[in-house]
């Protein structure tokens, strides 16, 4: 039995000669050490579902978390009757129909980017929507305009609100309760799932709260604030600004 670990310490192959699988040490193994290998980049849900178990820290070697939290994703329904529709009909148009995502911290993923895709049609404008509609299907759409991203980084900030308020304790409790039980026991396996998903929704928490303002500066203020806090970082954050200030500003950010 190999347990999870990163980074991986051993390969798996198939040897034709042997006519089975070999494994192979990517470096020194002393002897009567416990011999690791890598699950895979999952969330934890997917790890406690599959093997029985959740990571502490799931955190890959390039910074990426991939811990995820469902939101469910809806159109507004009290917006004016014909934007409603015409968002309904683009959806079942771009062959979905339903909006619900689970979203990890980092932008990029396919699954969080689909829902950013989401996000900017709930927000959408009559006028942004008539732009884009008819250029690109629902679970693809680009940063619209900085006024669409601070509405986007509003509402998901919202979500991640209600969804905390769905947890009976806080993050910082789960930190004391999972110290105090034993480290391979199922309550503590549950609290490093939960508490992944707390600190997805903190993170947009956090977006909305950091970021959100950025969006309503002017673009040599933006210019100016992403040269200093954000372009010499390598962490989330920093990556969906520089992504989404260089998609937005074009040659005027360079």
């Amino acid at each position: 039995m190999l347990n999870h670990y990163r980074p991986r310490e051993t390969s798996w192959t198939f040897d034709d000669d042997a006519n089975g699988f070999t494994i192979t040490a990517l470096h020194g193994i002393a002897a009567g050490n416990q011999v690791y290998d890598s699950y895979g980049k999952k969330c934890n849900h997917r790890f406690l579902l599959n093997y029985g178990f959740a990571v502490p820290d799931n955190t890959e070697e390039d910074g990426r978390n991939p811990n995820e939290v469902l939101f469910p994703l809806q159109l507004f329904e009290n917006e004016p009757s014909s934007l409603y529709g015409k968002k309904q009909r683009y959806l079942h148009d771009s062959g979905v129909y339903s909006m619900d995502t689970r979203f990890s911290t980092y932008h990029g993923d396919a699954n969080t980017r689909e829902g950013l895709s989401f996000l900017r049609l709930i927000v959408a404008t009559e006028l942004e929507f008539d732009a884009f509609s008819v250029q690109t299907p629902a679970h693809a759409i680009p940063p619209i305009s900085l006024e669409n991203e601070v509405r986007v980084l509003k509402h998901i900030a919202a979500l991640a609100t209600v969804q905390l308020f769905q947890y009976a304790t806080t993050l910082e409790q789960d930190r004391v309760a999972v110290a105090q039980c034993p480290v391979f026991s199922n309550q503590a396996q549950a609290l490093h799932f939960i508490m992944g998903e707390k600190r997805v929704c903190l993170y947009y928490q956090s977006m909305a709260y950091d970021v959100a303002p950025l969006w309503t500066q002017p673009h040599d203020v933006i210019r100016a604030r992403v040269a200093a806090e954000f372009e010499s970082e390598d962490d989330p954050k920093s990556r969906y600004v520089d992504d989404v200030t260089a998609f937005l500003l074009g040659d005027s950010f360079e």
